[in-house]
Protein backbone atom coordinates (compact mmCIF):
# COMPACT_ATOMS: atom_id res chain seq x y z
CA UNK A 1 0.00 0.00 0.00
CA UNK A 2 1.03 3.66 -0.40
CA UNK A 3 0.94 6.22 2.40
CA UNK A 4 1.88 9.87 2.89
CA UNK A 5 3.96 9.51 6.06
CA UNK A 6 4.00 13.29 6.65
CA UNK A 7 0.24 13.82 6.46
CA UNK A 8 -1.14 14.84 9.90
CA UNK A 9 -4.46 13.06 9.24
CA UNK A 10 -5.18 9.42 8.37
CA UNK A 11 -8.35 7.59 7.39
CA UNK A 12 -8.91 4.59 9.68
CA UNK A 13 -11.95 3.19 7.87
CA UNK A 14 -15.13 3.89 5.92
CA UNK A 15 -18.78 2.87 6.29
CA UNK A 16 -21.10 2.91 3.27
CA UNK A 17 -24.79 3.34 4.09
CA UNK A 18 -28.07 4.17 2.31
CA UNK A 19 -30.33 7.09 3.18
CA UNK A 20 -33.72 5.47 3.98
CA UNK A 21 -35.64 8.54 2.71
CA UNK A 22 -33.80 9.24 -0.56
CA UNK A 23 -32.38 5.72 -1.09
CA UNK A 24 -29.09 7.39 -2.07
CA UNK A 25 -25.82 5.92 -0.78
CA UNK A 26 -23.44 7.92 1.37
CA UNK A 27 -20.15 7.29 3.12
CA UNK A 28 -18.86 8.08 6.62
CA UNK A 29 -15.14 8.33 7.38
CA UNK A 30 -13.13 7.57 10.52
CA UNK A 31 -10.61 10.39 10.24
CA UNK A 32 -7.88 10.41 12.88
CA UNK A 33 -5.66 13.36 13.83
CA UNK A 34 -2.14 11.99 14.33
CA UNK A 35 -0.69 15.46 15.00
CA UNK A 36 -0.40 17.46 18.23
CA UNK A 37 -2.51 20.36 16.90
CA UNK A 38 -6.26 20.91 16.42
CA UNK A 39 -7.48 20.22 12.86
CA UNK A 40 -10.26 22.45 11.46
CA UNK A 41 -10.54 21.16 7.90
CA UNK A 42 -9.34 18.59 5.35
CA UNK A 43 -9.38 18.23 1.58
CA UNK A 44 -8.94 14.95 -0.23
CA UNK A 45 -9.67 13.02 -3.42
CA UNK A 46 -12.25 10.23 -2.97
CA UNK A 47 -11.84 7.21 -5.25
CA UNK A 48 -14.75 4.76 -5.58
CA UNK A 49 -14.56 1.06 -6.55
CA UNK A 50 -17.17 -1.63 -7.17
CA UNK A 51 -17.37 -5.01 -5.42
CA UNK A 52 -14.84 -6.51 -7.85
CA UNK A 53 -12.23 -3.76 -7.49
CA UNK A 54 -13.13 -1.88 -10.67
CA UNK A 55 -12.62 1.89 -10.36
CA UNK A 56 -15.87 3.85 -10.75
CA UNK A 57 -14.38 7.35 -10.59
CA UNK A 58 -13.18 10.02 -8.19
CA UNK A 59 -14.24 13.38 -6.80
CA UNK A 60 -12.86 16.20 -4.67
CA UNK A 61 -14.12 16.36 -1.07
CA UNK A 62 -13.71 19.29 1.33
CA UNK A 63 -14.70 18.97 4.99
CA UNK A 64 -14.46 22.18 7.01
CA UNK A 65 -15.74 23.59 10.32
CA UNK A 66 -14.59 20.57 12.30
CA UNK A 67 -12.64 20.25 15.53
CA UNK A 68 -10.20 17.37 15.31
CA UNK A 69 -8.46 17.17 18.66
CA UNK A 70 -4.92 15.71 18.81
CA UNK A 71 -4.77 11.88 18.73
CA UNK A 72 -8.56 11.59 18.38
CA UNK A 73 -11.13 10.66 15.71
CA UNK A 74 -13.13 13.50 14.20
CA UNK A 75 -15.75 14.29 11.54
CA UNK A 76 -17.25 10.81 12.00
CA UNK A 77 -20.75 12.24 11.38
CA UNK A 78 -19.84 14.14 8.21
CA UNK A 79 -21.64 12.20 5.47
CA UNK A 80 -20.44 12.44 1.87
CA UNK A 81 -22.97 11.59 -0.84
CA UNK A 82 -22.17 8.75 -3.24
CA UNK A 83 -25.01 9.57 -5.63
CA UNK A 84 -22.43 9.72 -8.45
CA UNK A 85 -21.27 6.18 -7.60
CA UNK A 86 -24.36 4.11 -6.61
CA UNK A 87 -22.45 0.83 -7.07
CA UNK A 88 -19.56 1.84 -4.81
CA UNK A 89 -18.49 -0.87 -2.35
CA UNK A 90 -14.97 0.31 -1.49
CA UNK A 91 -13.57 3.80 -0.96
CA UNK A 92 -10.02 5.17 -0.69
CA UNK A 93 -8.89 8.72 0.03
CA UNK A 94 -5.80 10.77 -0.87
CA UNK A 95 -5.32 13.83 1.35
CA UNK A 96 -4.11 17.01 -0.34
CA UNK A 97 -4.57 19.65 2.36
CA UNK A 98 -5.05 19.83 6.15
CA UNK A 99 -5.93 23.05 7.99
CA UNK A 100 -5.10 23.74 11.63
CA UNK A 101 -6.74 25.97 14.25
CA UNK A 102 -3.56 28.08 14.52
CA UNK A 103 -3.91 29.09 10.85
CA UNK A 104 -1.19 26.81 9.52
CA UNK A 105 -1.94 24.62 6.48
CA UNK A 106 -0.35 21.32 5.49
CA UNK A 107 -0.12 20.84 1.70
CA UNK A 108 1.02 17.56 0.25
CA UNK A 109 4.13 17.93 -1.87
CA UNK A 110 6.14 14.70 -1.95
CA UNK A 111 5.35 11.20 -3.19
CA UNK A 112 3.69 8.49 -1.13
CA UNK A 113 5.85 5.77 0.41
CA UNK A 114 5.32 2.11 -0.48
CA UNK A 115 4.39 0.36 2.77
CA UNK A 116 4.34 -3.39 3.40
CA UNK A 117 2.58 -4.66 6.53
CA UNK A 118 2.11 -8.36 7.30
CA UNK A 119 -0.71 -9.21 9.69
CA UNK A 120 0.06 -12.30 11.84
CA UNK A 121 -2.18 -15.37 12.00
CA UNK A 122 -5.10 -15.58 14.48
CA UNK A 123 -3.07 -17.23 17.25
CA UNK A 124 -0.20 -14.75 17.05
CA UNK A 125 -2.72 -11.88 16.76
CA UNK A 126 -4.32 -12.93 20.05
CA UNK A 127 -0.87 -13.08 21.67
CA UNK A 128 -0.06 -9.57 20.43
CA UNK A 129 -3.38 -8.28 21.74
CA UNK A 130 -2.70 -9.88 25.11
CA UNK A 131 0.77 -8.32 25.27
CA UNK A 132 0.32 -4.87 23.70
CA UNK A 133 -3.38 -4.08 24.17
CA UNK A 134 -6.56 -3.63 22.15
CA UNK A 135 -4.95 -1.65 19.30
CA UNK A 136 -2.20 -4.20 18.53
CA UNK A 137 -2.20 -5.15 14.84
CA UNK A 138 1.18 -6.57 13.74
CA UNK A 139 4.77 -7.17 14.74
CA UNK A 140 6.88 -3.97 14.45
CA UNK A 141 9.26 -3.68 11.51
CA UNK A 142 12.13 -1.36 10.53
CA UNK A 143 12.20 -1.12 6.74
CA UNK A 144 14.84 1.61 6.51
CA UNK A 145 12.68 4.20 4.74
CA UNK A 146 9.99 3.79 7.41
CA UNK A 147 9.23 1.78 10.55
CA UNK A 148 5.95 0.13 11.50
CA UNK A 149 4.58 0.29 15.04
CA UNK A 150 2.79 -2.61 16.75
CA UNK A 151 -0.46 -0.66 16.23
CA UNK A 152 0.01 -1.00 12.45
CA UNK A 153 0.98 2.61 11.71
CA UNK A 154 3.97 3.37 9.48
CA UNK A 155 6.26 6.21 10.59
CA UNK A 156 9.15 8.20 9.14
CA UNK A 157 12.59 6.73 10.06
CA UNK A 158 13.56 9.60 12.37
CA UNK A 159 10.34 9.46 14.43
CA UNK A 160 11.17 8.49 18.02
CA UNK A 161 7.52 7.69 18.80
CA UNK A 162 4.54 6.45 16.77
CA UNK A 163 2.41 9.33 15.45
CA UNK A 164 -0.78 7.31 16.00
CA UNK A 165 -0.44 5.71 19.44
CA UNK A 166 2.58 7.66 20.83
CA UNK A 167 4.42 4.46 21.79
CA UNK A 168 8.18 4.94 22.10
CA UNK A 169 9.99 3.39 19.12
CA UNK A 170 12.66 1.77 21.28
CA UNK A 171 10.04 0.27 23.61
CA UNK A 172 8.00 -1.05 20.68
CA UNK A 173 10.87 -3.08 19.23
CA UNK A 174 12.13 -4.17 22.65
CA UNK A 175 8.75 -5.40 23.94
CA UNK A 176 7.03 -6.61 20.77
CA UNK A 177 9.77 -7.01 18.16
CA UNK A 178 9.77 -10.83 18.22
CA UNK A 179 7.70 -13.80 19.33
CA UNK A 180 10.12 -14.32 22.20
CA UNK A 181 9.72 -10.73 23.37
CA UNK A 182 5.91 -10.98 23.24
CA UNK A 183 6.08 -14.24 25.22
CA UNK A 184 8.16 -12.50 27.88
CA UNK A 185 5.62 -9.65 28.17
CA UNK A 186 2.71 -12.09 28.46
CA UNK A 187 4.54 -14.14 31.08
CA UNK A 188 5.25 -10.97 33.08
CA UNK A 189 1.55 -10.03 32.99
CA UNK A 190 0.51 -13.55 33.94
CA UNK A 191 2.94 -13.52 36.88
CA UNK A 192 1.41 -10.27 38.12
CA UNK A 193 -2.06 -11.79 37.83
CA UNK A 194 -0.89 -14.93 39.64
CA UNK A 195 0.47 -12.93 42.56
CA UNK A 196 -2.73 -10.92 42.77
CA UNK A 197 -4.76 -14.14 42.72
CA UNK A 198 -2.64 -15.61 45.53
CA UNK A 199 -3.38 -12.57 47.66
CA UNK A 200 -7.09 -12.85 46.89
CA UNK A 201 -7.18 -16.55 47.77
CA UNK A 202 -5.31 -15.91 51.01
CA UNK A 203 -7.84 -13.28 52.07
CA UNK A 204 -10.69 -15.56 51.00
CA UNK A 205 -9.29 -18.47 53.05
CA UNK A 206 -9.07 -16.30 56.16
CA UNK A 207 -12.66 -15.17 55.73
CA UNK A 208 -13.79 -18.77 55.17
CA UNK A 209 -12.09 -19.92 58.39
CA UNK A 210 -14.08 -17.36 60.32
CA UNK A 211 -17.32 -18.51 58.69
CA UNK A 212 -16.57 -22.18 59.51
CA UNK A 213 -16.08 -21.36 63.17
CA UNK A 214 -19.42 -19.61 63.25
CA UNK A 215 -21.14 -22.42 61.35
CA UNK A 216 -20.11 -25.08 63.89
CA UNK A 217 -22.13 -23.32 66.57
CA UNK A 218 -25.40 -23.86 64.74
CA UNK A 219 -24.64 -27.27 63.14
CA UNK A 220 -26.49 -29.29 65.82
CA UNK A 221 -29.65 -27.22 65.52
CA UNK A 222 -29.57 -27.46 61.71
CA UNK A 223 -29.25 -31.27 61.72
CA UNK A 224 -32.56 -31.65 63.56
CA UNK A 225 -34.53 -30.03 60.73
CA UNK A 226 -32.76 -31.63 57.73
CA UNK A 227 -35.06 -34.65 57.34
CA UNK A 228 -38.20 -32.53 57.48
CA UNK A 229 -36.81 -30.07 54.96
CA UNK A 230 -35.85 -32.85 52.54
CA UNK A 231 -39.39 -34.20 52.54
CA UNK A 232 -40.84 -30.74 51.96
CA UNK A 233 -38.30 -30.07 49.21
CA UNK A 234 -39.19 -33.30 47.38
CA UNK A 235 -42.90 -32.48 47.42
CA UNK A 236 -42.23 -28.88 46.40
CA UNK A 237 -40.01 -29.96 43.50
CA UNK A 238 -42.77 -32.13 42.05
CA UNK A 239 -45.27 -29.28 42.25
CA UNK A 240 -42.79 -26.70 40.91
CA UNK A 241 -41.78 -28.88 37.95
CA UNK A 242 -45.41 -29.43 36.97
CA UNK A 243 -46.18 -25.71 37.05
CA UNK A 244 -43.07 -24.84 35.00
CA UNK A 245 -43.90 -27.48 32.37
CA UNK A 246 -47.46 -26.15 32.10
CA UNK A 247 -46.17 -22.60 31.61
CA UNK A 248 -43.68 -23.86 29.03
CA UNK A 249 -46.47 -25.56 27.09
CA UNK A 250 -48.42 -22.31 27.00
CA UNK A 251 -45.39 -20.36 25.79
CA UNK A 252 -44.71 -22.97 23.10
CA UNK A 253 -48.30 -22.80 21.89
CA UNK A 254 -48.00 -19.02 21.52
CA UNK A 255 -44.74 -19.38 19.54
CA UNK A 256 -42.45 -17.99 22.27
CA UNK A 257 -39.75 -20.65 22.02
CA UNK A 258 -37.30 -18.81 24.29
CA UNK A 259 -39.80 -18.57 27.16
CA UNK A 260 -40.80 -22.22 26.63
CA UNK A 261 -37.16 -23.29 26.85
CA UNK A 262 -36.65 -21.36 30.08
CA UNK A 263 -39.67 -23.01 31.72
CA UNK A 264 -38.69 -26.52 30.55
CA UNK A 265 -35.15 -25.99 31.88
CA UNK A 266 -36.56 -24.80 35.21
CA UNK A 267 -38.65 -28.00 35.33
CA UNK A 268 -35.61 -30.08 34.21
CA UNK A 269 -37.90 -31.71 31.64
CA UNK A 270 -35.46 -33.21 29.11
CA UNK A 271 -38.16 -34.49 26.78
CA UNK A 272 -39.69 -31.03 26.47
CA UNK A 273 -36.28 -29.34 26.17
CA UNK A 274 -35.55 -31.52 23.14
CA UNK A 275 -38.67 -30.21 21.35
CA UNK A 276 -37.62 -26.54 21.42
CA UNK A 277 -33.81 -26.39 21.74
CA UNK A 278 -33.19 -26.28 17.97
CA UNK A 279 -35.42 -23.19 17.77
CA UNK A 280 -33.33 -21.25 20.30
CA UNK A 281 -29.76 -22.01 19.16
CA UNK A 282 -27.55 -18.93 19.01
CA UNK A 283 -25.52 -20.41 16.14
CA UNK A 284 -25.11 -23.70 14.29
CA UNK A 285 -22.59 -26.20 15.58
CA UNK A 286 -20.56 -26.30 12.35
CA UNK A 287 -20.00 -22.53 12.54
CA UNK A 288 -18.98 -22.65 16.19
CA UNK A 289 -16.60 -25.49 15.28
CA UNK A 290 -14.79 -22.93 13.08
CA UNK A 291 -14.58 -19.87 15.36
CA UNK A 292 -18.24 -18.83 14.98
CA UNK A 293 -17.48 -16.04 12.50
CA UNK A 294 -21.09 -15.77 11.23
CA UNK A 295 -24.61 -16.23 12.55
CA UNK A 296 -28.08 -14.93 11.68
CA UNK A 297 -31.55 -14.22 13.01
CA UNK A 298 -34.73 -13.52 11.04
CA UNK A 299 -33.73 -10.01 9.98
CA UNK A 300 -29.95 -9.76 10.04
CA UNK A 301 -26.64 -11.44 9.34
CA UNK A 302 -23.84 -10.99 11.87
CA UNK A 303 -20.22 -11.59 10.92
CA UNK A 304 -16.64 -10.49 11.61
CA UNK A 305 -13.79 -9.13 9.52
CA UNK A 306 -10.13 -10.11 9.75
CA UNK A 307 -9.73 -7.88 12.81
CA UNK A 308 -12.66 -9.67 14.51
CA UNK A 309 -14.74 -6.45 14.31
CA UNK A 310 -18.43 -7.44 14.31
CA UNK A 311 -20.86 -6.24 11.62
CA UNK A 312 -24.64 -6.41 11.34
CA UNK A 313 -26.11 -6.63 7.83
CA UNK A 314 -29.82 -6.32 7.10
CA UNK A 315 -30.91 -9.22 4.88
CA UNK A 316 -33.61 -7.17 3.16
CA UNK A 317 -31.54 -4.09 2.23
CA UNK A 318 -27.90 -5.13 2.62
CA UNK A 319 -27.27 -2.13 4.90
CA UNK A 320 -24.23 -2.77 7.10
CA UNK A 321 -23.59 -1.46 10.61
CA UNK A 322 -20.28 -1.79 12.43
CA UNK A 323 -20.91 -2.73 16.06
CA UNK A 324 -18.70 -1.49 18.85
CA UNK A 325 -17.35 -4.97 19.51
CA UNK A 326 -14.60 -7.35 18.42
CA UNK A 327 -15.11 -11.04 19.07
CA UNK A 328 -15.40 -14.67 18.05
CA UNK A 329 -17.99 -17.45 18.48
CA UNK A 330 -20.97 -15.23 17.64
CA UNK A 331 -24.38 -16.27 18.99
CA UNK A 332 -27.63 -14.31 18.62
CA UNK A 333 -30.88 -14.45 20.60
CA UNK A 334 -33.72 -12.00 21.19
CA UNK A 335 -31.85 -9.03 19.71
CA UNK A 336 -28.64 -9.66 21.70
CA UNK A 337 -25.35 -10.80 20.17
CA UNK A 338 -23.20 -12.95 22.48
CA UNK A 339 -19.47 -13.31 21.81
CA UNK A 340 -16.05 -14.11 23.19
CA UNK A 341 -13.92 -10.97 23.40
CA UNK A 342 -11.12 -11.36 20.84
CA UNK A 343 -8.65 -9.08 22.59
CA UNK A 344 -8.13 -11.11 25.79
CA UNK A 345 -9.76 -14.52 25.34
CA UNK A 346 -10.92 -14.19 28.96
CA UNK A 347 -14.21 -12.28 28.74
CA UNK A 348 -17.74 -13.09 27.58
CA UNK A 349 -19.84 -10.14 26.40
CA UNK A 350 -23.17 -9.45 24.83
CA UNK A 351 -24.16 -6.36 22.83
CA UNK A 352 -27.64 -5.29 21.77
CA UNK A 353 -27.77 -5.23 17.98
CA UNK A 354 -29.95 -2.09 17.86
CA UNK A 355 -29.13 0.05 20.90
CA UNK A 356 -25.45 -0.89 21.16
CA UNK A 357 -25.76 -1.52 24.90
CA UNK A 358 -22.89 -3.77 25.99
CA UNK A 359 -22.69 -6.06 29.03
CA UNK A 360 -19.84 -8.12 30.48
CA UNK A 361 -21.30 -11.53 31.35
CA UNK A 362 -18.30 -13.40 32.75
CA UNK A 363 -14.56 -12.91 33.12
CA UNK A 364 -11.72 -15.25 34.09
CA UNK A 365 -8.31 -14.43 35.52
CA UNK A 366 -6.21 -17.56 34.95
CA UNK A 367 -8.22 -19.42 32.29
CA UNK A 368 -9.03 -18.98 28.60
CA UNK A 369 -12.26 -19.61 26.69
CA UNK A 370 -11.97 -22.07 23.82
CA UNK A 371 -15.51 -21.78 22.40
CA UNK A 372 -19.05 -20.61 23.15
CA UNK A 373 -22.55 -21.93 22.35
CA UNK A 374 -25.86 -20.31 23.33
CA UNK A 375 -28.99 -22.45 23.78
CA UNK A 376 -32.00 -20.45 24.92
CA UNK A 377 -30.87 -18.59 28.03
CA UNK A 378 -27.88 -20.87 28.70
CA UNK A 379 -24.28 -20.30 27.62
CA UNK A 380 -22.08 -23.39 27.22
CA UNK A 381 -18.31 -22.97 26.97
CA UNK A 382 -15.03 -24.82 27.47
CA UNK A 383 -12.35 -23.26 29.67
CA UNK A 384 -8.67 -24.09 29.39
CA UNK A 385 -7.67 -23.75 33.02
CA UNK A 386 -4.73 -24.74 35.26
CA UNK A 387 -5.03 -28.28 36.61
CA UNK A 388 -6.66 -28.10 40.02
CA UNK A 389 -4.45 -30.76 41.64
CA UNK A 390 -1.20 -28.90 40.95
CA UNK A 391 0.39 -25.98 42.75
CA UNK A 392 1.62 -23.04 40.62
CA UNK A 393 5.18 -24.33 41.05
CA UNK A 394 4.17 -27.84 39.91
CA UNK A 395 2.34 -26.38 36.90
CA UNK A 396 5.46 -24.47 35.89
CA UNK A 397 7.64 -27.56 36.30
CA UNK A 398 5.26 -29.68 34.22
CA UNK A 399 5.34 -27.10 31.42
CA UNK A 400 9.15 -27.06 31.48
CA UNK A 401 9.19 -30.85 31.15
CA UNK A 402 6.92 -30.76 28.09
CA UNK A 403 3.74 -31.77 29.93
CA UNK A 404 0.35 -30.07 29.77
CA UNK A 405 -0.36 -28.14 32.98
CA UNK A 406 -3.85 -27.27 31.79
CA UNK A 407 -7.20 -29.04 31.68
CA UNK A 408 -10.27 -28.36 29.51
CA UNK A 409 -13.68 -28.45 31.19
CA UNK A 410 -17.22 -27.76 29.96
CA UNK A 411 -19.26 -25.15 31.85
CA UNK A 412 -22.80 -23.75 31.68
CA UNK A 413 -23.78 -20.18 32.63
CA UNK A 414 -27.37 -18.98 32.70
CA UNK A 415 -27.81 -15.47 31.31
CA UNK A 416 -28.26 -13.15 34.27
CA UNK A 417 -26.27 -15.27 36.69
CA UNK A 418 -22.68 -14.53 37.73
CA UNK A 419 -21.19 -17.98 38.39
CA UNK A 420 -21.01 -20.83 35.85
CA UNK A 421 -21.56 -24.48 36.74
CA UNK A 422 -19.16 -27.21 35.61
CA UNK A 423 -21.05 -29.71 33.46
CA UNK A 424 -18.45 -32.46 33.06
CA UNK A 425 -15.08 -33.58 34.44
CA UNK A 426 -14.13 -35.02 31.04
CA UNK A 427 -11.45 -33.49 28.82
CA UNK A 428 -13.54 -31.73 26.15
CA UNK A 429 -12.36 -29.38 23.41
CA UNK A 430 -15.05 -29.37 20.68
CA UNK A 431 -18.74 -29.89 21.41
CA UNK A 432 -22.19 -29.49 19.83
CA UNK A 433 -25.47 -28.92 21.69
CA UNK A 434 -28.31 -30.86 20.03
CA UNK A 435 -31.80 -31.20 21.50
CA UNK A 436 -31.41 -32.30 25.15
CA UNK A 437 -27.84 -33.66 24.95
CA UNK A 438 -24.27 -32.50 24.44
CA UNK A 439 -22.04 -34.24 21.88
CA UNK A 440 -18.26 -33.87 22.01
CA UNK A 441 -14.89 -35.11 20.81
CA UNK A 442 -12.81 -36.81 23.47
CA UNK A 443 -9.40 -35.09 23.47
CA UNK A 444 -7.42 -38.31 24.04
CA UNK A 445 -8.83 -40.72 21.45
CA UNK A 446 -10.81 -38.32 19.19
CA UNK A 447 -13.95 -40.43 19.62
CA UNK A 448 -17.49 -39.00 19.62
CA UNK A 449 -19.35 -39.15 22.94
CA UNK A 450 -22.62 -37.73 24.25
CA UNK A 451 -23.80 -36.74 27.73
CA UNK A 452 -27.01 -35.28 29.11
CA UNK A 453 -27.31 -31.65 30.23
CA UNK A 454 -25.96 -32.52 33.66
CA UNK A 455 -22.86 -34.32 32.37
CA UNK A 456 -24.27 -37.77 33.12
CA UNK A 457 -25.37 -40.77 31.01
CA UNK A 458 -22.14 -40.76 28.96
CA UNK A 459 -22.41 -42.79 25.72
CA UNK A 460 -19.67 -43.58 23.21
CA UNK A 461 -21.10 -43.21 19.70
CA UNK A 462 -18.17 -43.41 17.25
CA UNK A 463 -14.67 -44.75 17.92
CA UNK A 464 -11.83 -42.48 16.89
CA UNK A 465 -10.14 -41.03 15.18
CA UNK A 466 -12.84 -38.56 14.07
CA UNK A 467 -11.72 -35.21 12.61
CA UNK A 468 -15.05 -33.35 12.59
CA UNK A 469 -18.71 -34.09 13.26
CA UNK A 470 -22.16 -32.48 13.20
CA UNK A 471 -25.80 -33.34 13.87
CA UNK A 472 -28.59 -32.58 11.43
CA UNK A 473 -32.20 -33.82 11.32
CA UNK A 474 -31.63 -36.61 13.87
CA UNK A 475 -28.53 -37.97 12.15
CA UNK A 476 -24.85 -37.91 13.10
CA UNK A 477 -22.33 -36.95 10.40
CA UNK A 478 -18.58 -37.32 10.86
CA UNK A 479 -15.30 -37.51 8.94
CA UNK A 480 -13.67 -40.93 9.23
CA UNK A 481 -10.04 -40.63 10.30
CA UNK A 482 -9.21 -44.32 9.83
CA UNK A 483 -5.71 -44.59 8.32
CA UNK A 484 -5.28 -46.59 5.11
CA UNK A 485 -2.65 -49.30 5.63
CA UNK A 486 -1.14 -48.88 2.14
CA UNK A 487 -1.02 -45.08 1.85
CA UNK A 488 -0.66 -44.21 5.52
CA UNK A 489 -3.24 -41.44 4.99
CA UNK A 490 -6.59 -40.98 6.79
CA UNK A 491 -9.70 -41.79 4.78
CA UNK A 492 -11.58 -38.55 5.68
CA UNK A 493 -14.74 -39.87 4.02
CA UNK A 494 -17.94 -38.15 5.21
CA UNK A 495 -20.13 -40.72 6.99
CA UNK A 496 -23.79 -40.56 8.03
CA UNK A 497 -24.90 -42.53 11.11
CA UNK A 498 -27.99 -42.69 13.28
CA UNK A 499 -28.09 -40.96 16.66
CA UNK A 500 -26.60 -44.02 18.31
CA UNK A 501 -23.58 -43.99 15.98
CA UNK A 502 -24.74 -46.89 13.76
CA UNK A 503 -23.49 -46.54 10.16
CA UNK A 504 -26.15 -45.56 7.61
CA UNK A 505 -24.32 -44.44 4.47
CA UNK A 506 -21.20 -42.79 3.05
CA UNK A 507 -22.08 -39.28 1.86
CA UNK A 508 -18.69 -38.45 0.26
CA UNK A 509 -16.06 -41.12 -0.36
CA UNK A 510 -14.12 -39.71 -3.35
CA UNK A 511 -12.56 -36.76 -1.49
CA UNK A 512 -10.84 -36.05 1.81
CA UNK A 513 -13.30 -33.92 3.82
CA UNK A 514 -11.69 -31.89 6.63
CA UNK A 515 -14.63 -29.59 7.51
CA UNK A 516 -18.32 -29.49 6.66
CA UNK A 517 -21.68 -28.00 7.58
CA UNK A 518 -25.30 -28.05 6.44
CA UNK A 519 -27.29 -24.87 5.71
CA UNK A 520 -30.81 -26.14 5.16
CA UNK A 521 -30.53 -28.87 2.53
CA UNK A 522 -27.21 -27.59 1.15
CA UNK A 523 -23.96 -29.23 2.24
CA UNK A 524 -20.80 -27.11 2.40
CA UNK A 525 -17.53 -28.95 2.77
CA UNK A 526 -13.76 -28.41 2.55
CA UNK A 527 -11.65 -31.07 0.83
CA UNK A 528 -7.90 -31.64 0.92
CA UNK A 529 -6.66 -32.18 -2.63
CA UNK A 530 -3.06 -32.87 -1.70
CA UNK A 531 -2.04 -29.38 -2.76
CA UNK A 532 -4.69 -27.10 -1.24
CA UNK A 533 -7.93 -26.94 0.75
CA UNK A 534 -10.95 -26.13 -1.43
CA UNK A 535 -14.49 -25.16 -0.36
CA UNK A 536 -17.46 -26.78 -2.19
CA UNK A 537 -21.25 -26.66 -1.94
CA UNK A 538 -23.42 -29.69 -2.71
CA UNK A 539 -27.04 -29.00 -3.58
CA UNK A 540 -28.82 -32.19 -4.55
CA UNK A 541 -26.41 -34.09 -6.80
CA UNK A 542 -24.47 -31.02 -7.95
CA UNK A 543 -21.12 -29.99 -6.45
CA UNK A 544 -20.04 -26.36 -6.97
CA UNK A 545 -16.57 -24.98 -6.17
CA UNK A 546 -16.87 -21.82 -4.07
CA UNK A 547 -13.23 -21.04 -3.32
CA UNK A 548 -9.82 -22.63 -3.73
CA UNK A 549 -7.22 -22.51 -1.00
CA UNK A 550 -9.53 -22.01 1.97
CA UNK A 551 -10.18 -24.01 5.13
CA UNK A 552 -12.22 -21.87 7.51
CA UNK A 553 -15.80 -21.06 6.53
CA UNK A 554 -19.18 -20.33 8.11
CA UNK A 555 -22.62 -20.50 6.50
CA UNK A 556 -26.03 -19.15 7.50
CA UNK A 557 -29.31 -18.52 5.67
CA UNK A 558 -27.82 -18.89 2.19
CA UNK A 559 -24.69 -16.83 2.86
CA UNK A 560 -21.13 -18.10 3.17
CA UNK A 561 -18.24 -16.36 4.94
CA UNK A 562 -14.79 -17.77 4.20
CA UNK A 563 -11.11 -16.86 4.22
CA UNK A 564 -9.51 -16.78 0.77
CA UNK A 565 -5.92 -17.91 -0.01
CA UNK A 566 -4.43 -14.49 0.86
CA UNK A 567 -6.20 -14.26 4.22
CA UNK A 568 -9.03 -11.89 3.15
CA UNK A 569 -12.48 -12.52 4.62
CA UNK A 570 -14.97 -13.00 1.76
CA UNK A 571 -18.78 -13.17 1.90
CA UNK A 572 -20.95 -14.59 -0.87
CA UNK A 573 -24.43 -15.96 -1.44
CA UNK A 574 -25.06 -19.68 -1.84
CA UNK A 575 -25.06 -19.39 -5.66
CA UNK A 576 -21.68 -17.57 -5.59
CA UNK A 577 -23.11 -14.24 -6.79
CA UNK A 578 -22.04 -10.94 -5.30
CA UNK A 579 -18.71 -12.01 -3.82
CA UNK A 580 -17.78 -9.25 -1.36
CA UNK A 581 -14.49 -8.74 0.50
CA UNK A 582 -15.11 -7.79 4.12
CA UNK A 583 -13.16 -4.54 4.53
CA UNK A 584 -11.34 -3.68 7.72
CA UNK A 585 -10.18 -0.37 9.10
CA UNK A 586 -6.59 -1.14 8.11
CA UNK A 587 -7.25 -2.46 4.60
CA UNK A 588 -9.78 0.23 3.66
CA UNK A 589 -6.95 2.58 2.70
CA UNK A 590 -5.55 0.33 0.00
CA UNK A 591 -8.39 -1.77 -1.38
Amino acid sequence: MKLDLLCPVENRGVTIKTNPQTEEPFVLFKLFNVSDRVVTGVSFVLRAYDAYGGELGNMQVDIFDVEGMPKEFFATNKAVSLAEFPDAKHITVEFSEVRFADGDVYVKEGEDTDISITEPGPDEKLRLLAAAGDDAYCYPKDAGTYWVCVCGRANVPQAEACVRCSRDKEDVFRLYGSKEAVTAVIEEKEEALRLAEEERLKAEAEAKAKRVAKTKKIAIISAITIVSLLVLYWLGSLLYGGIQTLQGNRALKSGDYLAAYRHYVAADNSRKIATVSEQVLGNEGHNLWQSGAMTADEENLYYIDSNCVIYKEAKATGEKTELDAAGLFLNVSDGWLYYLDATTGQQLFRIHAESGEKELLYETADSYFMNLSLVGNELYFVLQEPRKNLTPAEQEQMALEGGNPFQTRLYRLKVGQKTPKQVSENEITQFVCYKDRIYYLDSTESAVYSIDRHGKDMQKLVSGPVYAFGLYEDALYYTDGTVDAETGQPSLALIKADMGGKYLETVIDDAKVVNFGYDGEDLYYVVFTGMSLDLYKRSGAEDVLISEGTQVFNCADGYVLYIDPVGQFMKTTFDKTGVEPIATAETALTE
